[in-house]
């Protein structure tokens, strides 16, 4: 099947296979996924205007680097409450629920959308507050009128360590144990979700992991990391912005949170299960925090891949690579990413495994970057992605889907830990506020948490400075010099003939 060409968008996706129909409706009976998104999400089909990115980020890396640095598009500071739960390892996950007041009342049936953010990120990330503050937004004020909880993934987000684990795409049982701490208050709502970026990764995967059995009813996913092994080559070798500032950048802020939570990985026995000796786990903590070139890779591989039992990077990346399983997807889920992507560049895109399913739908526009697609207009910068999730997760709700099974809890163990039956490791406690905000990291002192002298001391501090504010200024000088060097490249990439 060839793709089907929206103005300057492309579409991948099984058309033809329509049985059994991928959209489900108790009220409209049932409907496949592209005729859905025909009726609801304009921006996607062949009626949908064209994306424009702004002549002032005209190029990927500059799209890119913007969402990450820039300021928000949302017209609103958007406000949320924060829960946090305790998981069976002993892991903390604070969760963020918008609006603040919406989930009181237990008779509400508005959907829930779950949204996963991008590495590093958090529900004060732009991009979040971008797509939340219109999809929140109450109906009479010209919103979606939706609620939303956004789920910071360990150690991101002002929140400390409490086990000796980070987060990685396949690393779902988080995301069950979130969807249990849901299901136990909220148990016939249905739940959506949306992922960015790494956090689109991990959706991805727990789609995949649970298939018919999803208590997800539909997602939409928002520069899909989907192949681990290409990305990291990307970075490693590609781009000189690539391997000059983007990967140590990750790097980077990947070591402040093992620098800010040295003690939940040392403060362990050697039976505690991780398979590393306290041994072992010191000389993983002293290849991170004492690398002066420290990169995304160098830190998963010495770091990451280590703690999570891999014996090496390649099959690591080889295994939280989501376009894998994509064929194993049995809910709605729409994949929109760039060809200009400098992380995940239009060559490593699943085109093939998007086709192969009738519930997978990847749309790639030539521009947008990793998580931009900025656009100007009447003078303000906006986010064009925002515009297909509204329709997207707008059209769900005109369908009133019905919520999915929810898995069986048990009843609270002894230490008030409700478990999911078929699986011990997915569970949750509720955390009392005090004891939230003595983990919050924004309330403790800076000389408590580099105080230790095996840290990264004056130089590895001055070092992350320095890079990251010469990272801003080169990026700048040269993305703006590659889209001039590379200006014979675009009319080929707009008429797709680079695919």
């Amino acid at each position: 099947m060839s793709p089907v060409s929206t103005t300057n968008i492309r579409i991948y996706h099984n058309d033809v296979y329509s049985a059994p129909l991928a959209v489900r409706s108790s009220s409209k009976g049932a409907q496949s996924l592209s005729e859905f998104m025909n009726n609801a999400v304009p921006s996607l089909s062949s009626s949908g205007t064209i994306f424009t990115p702004t002549s002032l980020l005209p190029g990927g890396i500059a799209q890119t680097v913007y969402s990450n640095a820039g300021p928000s598009t949302a017209s609103r500071k958007v406000r949320f409450s924060r829960k946090s739960i305790m998981v069976p390892d002993g892991g903390n996950i604070a969760l963020d629920f918008t609006p603040p007041m919406a989930f009181e009342s237990t008779c509400d049936k508005t959907p829930v959308i779950i949204v996963l953010h991008g590495a590093l990120g958090g529900s004060k990330a732009s991009y979040v507050q971008a797509a939340l503050e219109p999809l929140t937004r109450p109906k009479a004020q010209g919103g979606s009128g939706l609620r939303a909880v956004v789920f910071n993934f360990r150690g991101c987000n002002g929140t400390r360590l409490t086990s000796p684990r980070l987060y990685h795409p396949r690393m779902t049982d988080d995301l069950r144990s979130i969807i249990l701490y849901l299901r136990s208050f909220l148990p016939a709502v249905p739940l959506y979700a949306l992922g960015f970026s790494m956090g689109a990764s991990l959706l991805s995967c727990y789609l995949a992991e649970t298939g018919e059995s999803s208590s997800i009813s539909a997602a939409f996913c928002i520069s899909n990391v989907f192949d681990y092994t290409g990305c990291t080559a990307e970075l490693d070798s590609g781009a000189f912005i690539s391997r000059r500032i983007l990967n140590p950048v990750i790097g980077f802020g990947h070591r402040k949170i093992v620098a800010a939570n040295k003690d939940a990985f040392l403060a362990l026995s050697d039976e505690d299960g991780l398979g590393l000796s306290s041994q072992q786990r010191k000389k993983a903590m002293s290849k991170v925090l004492w690398n002066p070139s420290i990169t995304m890779s160098s830190f998963t591989a010495d770091f990451v891949a280590p703690f999570e039992g891999y014996d090496s990077l390649a099959n690591f990346l080889e295994e939280t690579s989501c376009k894998n399983v994509l064929k194993d997807v049995r809910v709605p889920l729409v994949c929109l990413n760039a060809h200009d992507d400098p992380l995940m560049k239009g060559s490593l895109l699943p085109y093939s495994e998007a086709q192969a399913n009738a519930y997978v739908m990847l749309a790639v526009t030539p521009q947008g970057g990793h998580i931009g697609w900025y656009t100007r207009q009447n003078g303000r910068m906006n986010q064009w992605f925002v515009k297909p999730v509204c329709e997207y997760f707008e059209g769900l709700d005109k369908l009133h889907l019905s919520a999915r099974p929810s898995p069986i809890m048990l009843d609270p163990d002894v230490s008030m830990m409700r478990h999911q039956a078929d699986r011990l490791s997915v569970g949750f406690r509720q955390v009392p506020e005090a004891y939230i905000r003595s983990l919050d990291l924004t309330t403790v002192s800076q000389s408590s948490i580099f105080a230790s002298p095996q840290m990264m001391v004056l130089h590895g501090r001055l070092t992350d400075l320095v890079r990251l504010f010469l990272s801003f200024i080169f990026v700048i000088i040269v993305s703006h010099t590659c889209c001039l060097l590379d200006a014979s490249s675009w009319s080929n990439l707009l008429l797709f003939k680079t695919f």
